[in-house]
Order: structure tokens, then C-alpha cells, then sequence
């Protein structure tokens, strides 16, 4: 099994981190099994939060069927009725010439999405600047600093051991 990064809006890594989200949606989905998922808060966080484990990984499924599954709260991290769904999408995708505004087009309508159940997860005491990390090593080694995944990715456990060591050392939150 190998350790990943998984990158967030602030507001869905606290959803997950306070249990609320329980599944997670990617247009692709980790092909080998992760034995810890580490979860970076992007901006304006720009921090490493937390971590969870990921459980099944279910085939891409469109957004009917994935709330049907899983139910909205799982799905989103929050609960909502008729009336506040029709509010959030206002509020995300603003009104529509000539159209209903539906919940399937938060996420996209016409996309398929591989849902990642969440077992549990964890915050971590301090969030950490994300340590020395070589994701963004270039051709013949050049380092190019660490960049975020866009979505996520696999840690080597070069950097496996990195992030675990910045945990475990209770590095600070100016690092």
C-alpha cells in the first residue's frame, strides 16, 4: 500500500475532517490501494490539515445516481432540504436564463465520478506548511519546490516519510 495527497477546499477538508463528508468524488480514482490519504487545505489555507483513510473506490457513477447511493450529506458534507439546494446552487452557479438550477450541476451533470469512501479521518494538532517534499522535481533532479496536487497523487516514500516525520516531530505552523 502507498501513501497519496489529496488536495481540498478549505471547506470540504473540514467537512471531512469533522466526519460530515463521508465519501469523496474524483473524476479518476487511485488504481492501487492508499493506506493513508493526506489532506491539503488549499488556498487561502495552503496547509497539510489532516488525513484519512480511504475505503472502497466504486465504479464512476453520474450525480443522480451518487446521490441516491450516498445521500447529499455524505456527498457534500452538510444537510439539505429542497429549499437550501436551490439556494446553494444560486449561490454557486448564479441564476440560469430559462432553466431550473439542479443539484447535479455542482458537480456536473453530464460527468461520471468515482466515489472514495472516507473510514475515518484525523486533524492534525498543528497544520504544517507542507515540508520539503519533492513533487515538484523536474528532469535530472531539478527541484522546483513542492507543489499541490491538482486533484492528487501518490507520495514516494521519500516523501511519505517526510510529511510523517513533520507530524510526528510536531512541526509548527510557520514552517
Amino acid at each position: 500500500m502507498v501513501e497519496a495527497m489529496f488536495s481540498f477546499k478549505p471547506k470540504w477538508a473540514n467537512a471531512i475532517l469533522h466526519g460530515t463528508k463521508t465519501v469523496e468524488l474524483r473524476t479518476t480514482a487511485p488504481k492501487k490501494e492508499i493506506s493513508k490519504a493526506w489532506i491539503y487545505a488549499s488556498f487561502p489555507t495552503q496547509k497539510i490539515v489532516g488525513w484519512f483513510i480511504p475505503g472502497k473506490v466504486y465504479p464512476p457513477m453520474d450525480t443522480e445516481a451518487l446521490y441516491a447511493t450516498f445521500g447529499y450529506e455524505a456527498v457534500m458534507g452538510y444537510p439539505c432540504d429542497a429549499f437550501d439546494e436551490h439556494e446553494i446552487m444560486l449561490t454557486a452557479l448564479g441564476p440560469k436564463p430559462g432553466g431550473e438550477v439542479t443539484i447535479g450541476q455542482t458537480i456536473g451533470a453530464t460527468k461520471k465520478y468515482r466515489a472514495i469512501e472516507i473510514n475515518c479521518s484525523m486533524s492534525l494538532e498543528q497544520a504544517l506548511k507542507p515540508p520539503g517534499l519533492g513533487i515538484g522535481r523536474g528532469p535530472l533532479g531539478t527541484n522546483y519546490g513542492w507543489r499541490p496536487p491538482i486533484s492528487w497523487r501518490y507520495l514516494s516514500e521519500e516523501d511519505a516519510a517526510i510529511v510523517r516525520r513533520a507530524v510526528s516531530g510536531g512541526a509548527s505552523d510557520d514552517r
